[in-house]
């Protein structure tokens, strides 16, 4: 009995897990998540000892970094690090290199910081230091437009969820919603296909994807995000971060209050909304 409760309560946190704060802009009202607190007060006597920021990155990784189509490295982790450069008045380069290659690089000093989604885990904090999240992924149901039943770890089985097999947000369906009746696919151009076609009621997937499969010729406009974001850590990750040497203290911290002033300015959204049309929120 009481790992059953404990279960629905977590649940309950779950449904209702939001960022830090969030802004709407435009006619369509994106919602824009903001993870950065910028209210807390810090001593950030380092910002003017560090002059130059070398970042390391990749280019395949759209929309968060790319080569465009004039051939220049960008996405939105190469604008957020410009921004973040401006605002300390650091001169900023941008090396692009294979994921693979991005933490031997960064070990024999041929940068000063990795900003391309290096996860925060048990084996990445041993090697590496973190900012905190300035952005999460969170997995969202969707459906077919017209779909309006909210979502309920009470669902009867007579509701199919779609999800592609193997990934963390199967196991969280199974964790959180033991009734719905799962469908498993080994793709998310599968998973796509059966909700437009109407073989899931919904699928189940992280944001990001949907919400730019959303606006692709395969959506054509046939479906919409059902309820809000989930966003829990244990399977879905602690969020976003900009990664340095264990022994750049003072990176870290210049990066941080960075981070909270962009957030303060306004900077950060304006960032948000020229990479994510459509909120993934």
């Amino acid at each position: 009995m009481w790992r059953r409760a404990s279960r629905l309560f977590a649940l309950s946190m779950l449904l209702a897990a939001t960022p830090l704060g969030s802004v709407s802009a435009g006619p369509d009202k994106v919602t824009i998540p903001l993870f950065q607190n910028p209210n807390t007060i810090t001593t950030a006597g380092s910002i003017a000892t560090i002059r130059t920021i070398r970042f390391l990155t990749t280019d395949d990784y759209p929309p968060f970094n790319f080569i465009d189509q004039e051939g220049r490295l960008g996405g939105f982790n190469i604008a957020l690090a410009r921004a973040v450069c401006l605002e300390i008045k650091a001169r900023c380069t941008m090396q692009a290199l294979a994921w693979e290659n991005l933490q031997d690089a960064l070990d024999r000093g041929q940068g000063d910081a990795i900003i391309a989604g290096i996860a925060v885990s048990d084996k990445s904090v041993r090697r590496l230091a973190f900012t905190e999240p300035y952005l999460r992924i969170p997995a969202r149901f969707f459906a077919a437009r017209g779909f309006a039943e909210a979502p309920s770890p009470g669902w009867p089985d007579r509701i199919s969820v779609g999800v592609q097999a193997g990934t963390a947000h199967e196991a969280f369906l199974k964790a959180f919603f033991p009734k719905a009746q799962l469908m498993t696919f080994a793709d998310q151009s599968a998973l796509h296909a059966a909700v437009r076609s109407g073989a899931a009621t919904l699928g189940f997937s992280d944001g990001v994807g949907i919400a730019f499969w959303f606006q692709s010729g395969d959506a054509a406009g046939c479906c919409d995000f059902v309820g809000g974001p989930y966003l829990n850590a244990d399977y879905f990750g602690p969020g976003v971060s900009i990664a340095m040497p264990l022994d750049r203290p003072d990176l870290k911290e210049v990066l941080d209050e960075a981070l909270r002033r962009l957030t303060r300015k306004g900077t950060f959204s304006e960032i948000f909304l020229r990479s994510f049309p459509v909120s993934f929120f």
